[in-house]
């Protein structure tokens, strides 16, 4: 059922999404030291461009797909994925 995939692919962008997300001022810390505040604020320019990506992104999948929303969860939930795979992997 489509239905079920998409919660399950919006959990699990959910779950995936926080898992660094709450760790990332000790992190700058840990690789930037003294310029700590200046990588949290490089980091934090970075992340906002996906505010202004994503919805230009997403409604250009759902409109590849025919409208259904189910392609643009699914990408979301692999690329937050591979982005917590990535953390584990930096960060020992």
């Amino acid at each position: 059922d489509s239905l079920a995939v998409l919660i399950i692919a919006l959990a699990a962008a959910g779950f995936f999404g926080g898992i660094g997300g709450f760790a990332m001022y000790a992190i700058a810390q840990q690789f930037a030291g003294q310029s700590s505040g200046a990588w949290v604020g490089v980091v934090n320019g970075i992340g906002n461009t996906s505010g202004i990506v994503g919805p230009l992104l997403t409604g250009w999948v759902i409109q590849a797909a025919g409208g259904d929303y189910l392609a643009a969860f699914l990408i979301t939930a692999a690329i937050t994925f591979a982005a917590a795979l990535w953390w584990l992997w930096v960060v020992p």
